[in-house]
């Protein structure tokens, strides 16, 4: 379980079609890669000065998802078919993300935004797995 939530939590996430070659030969990051969106709420800057930017982030529902997992007999299976197939239940988040300039364009760090959403999420799922394994 600590090696998939490391995954997860490392890669990101989103949907994608393999095929099930690939599925076994993929990482459960790697097809997890594409499973997270981001977009920068418009209006919400203020120019190219603001420092912030407010984003909307859409993840997978990785409480249900793992719960799912776990009722299964291979929950690293069920977690790529999920994944690579689009078949889960996702969450939206507000946050903000830090916005630079480098060599004279606007660059918006989500990356550290959706690290930490994900991080949040990742704990909170495993600590419902483990109540719901305690039963």
């Amino acid at each position: 379980m600590l090696l998939i939530v490391s995954v997860l939590a490392i890669v990101g996430c989103g949907t994608q079609k393999v095929n099930e070659e690939d599925l076994v030969a993929k990482s459960i990051g790697e097809i997890n890669a594409d499973c997270i969106l981001v977009e920068e709420k418009e209006g919400e800057a203020e120019g190219e000065d603001t420092e912030e930017v407010a984003l909307t982030v859409e993840m997978p529902d990785y409480e249900k998802l793992m719960i799912e997992a776990y009722q299964t007999d291979d929950p690293e299976t069920y977690m790529k078919e999920a994944l690579s197939s689009g078949d889960y239940e996702t969450k939206k988040f507000d946050t903000t993300a830090q916005v630079t300039a480098e060599d004279g364009k606007r660059v918006v760090h989500e990356e550290e935004a959706v690290d930490q959403l994900l991080e949040e999420e990742i704990i909170k799922a495993m600590n419902t797995l483990t109540e719901e394994q305690e039963k």
